[in-house]
């Protein structure tokens, strides 16, 4: 199990992996970092299907459509995490009754959404649904929804030139996947290229969450959160905060 990728890259931003841990449950993990006051000023904040982000000091927030959102939802059968404000319209139309294949709800929510509308950068909005909680019947997708790489910045709408890309695995044990929303620390930020990046998932959710949050900017990090979702109802998860410190189980 190796995270050292992240130490290469300064500035990430929002992260998700998605897969099966080496004893076959479905795992999730989430984080986020940030550079300006505004960013870091978050923690997470849980229900009992998941979980949000809040302000540590509500006097100091600035444009909170961009920083404030539900991350995360859950059911029995399949959990949903996002970066931003689409988990709600994601969410709604994956649980609608009479849905089939969340997968293709999924790709459809993702097919009417746009970038953030934080310009210059304009934050891809990113995705995960996974889906089943035995081995073998495990499957998960990762999307993306973003502007092309502009290093001029000519294009002044956040309409143009809108890339979407939705990931679609079988879920093998001991292999996830991850995508972020920046490549790197510039100005302005440059949208995540190719496709999620494939990782060995060995250990316990502790242990991997851990790794990844030690291998992450020091300075940029703000919150992880870890958890495995066992057909047994095991309920495993780890979060990790500047603010709140390590959690375990929440």
């Amino acid at each position: 199990m190796s995270f050292d990728n992240f130490n290469k890259i300064i500035y990430p931003g929002r992260c998700i992996l998605l897969g099966v841990d080496d004893r076959g449950n479905p795992l999730v993990i989430y984080f986020i970092m940030g550079r300006s006051e505004n960013s870091r000023n978050r923690k997470f904040n849980f229900f009992h299907d998941g979980f949000e982000t809040v302000p540590i000091n509500a006097d100091k927030v600035e444009n909170p459509h961009l920083i404030i959102y539900r991350a995360m939802r859950s059911n029995d059968k399949m959990t949903l995490v996002t970066n931003g404000m689409h988990t709600e319209d994601y969410w709604s139309n994956i649980t609608k009754e009479g849905c089939v294949n969340p997968f293709t709800r999924l790709y459809e929510s993702m097919m009417k959404q746009l970038p953030e509308d934080d310009a210059p950068h304009f934050t891809p909005r990113i995705g995960g649904l996974i889906y089943g909680k035995n081995e073998g019947e495990i499957s998960y997708c990762l999307n993306i929804v973003k502007k092309q790489n502009d290093s001029d910045n000519t294009h002044s709408s956040i309409r143009d030139d809108i890339t979407r890309q939705l990931f679609c695995y079988e879920g093998i044990a001991g292999v996830g996947h991850y995508i972020h929303t920046y490549m790197d620390d510039s100005n302005p930020l440059i949208s995540f290229l190719g496709e999620p990046v494939e990782v060995s998932l060995t250990g316990s959710i502790y242990e991997i969450t851990e790794n990844i949050w030690n291998n992450i900017n020091e300075d940029n990090k703000i919150a992880i959160y870890g958890k495995i979702f066992s057909s047994n109802n095991d309920k495993q998860s780890i979060y990790i905060s500047k603010n709140d410190g390590i959690v375990l189980n929440v």
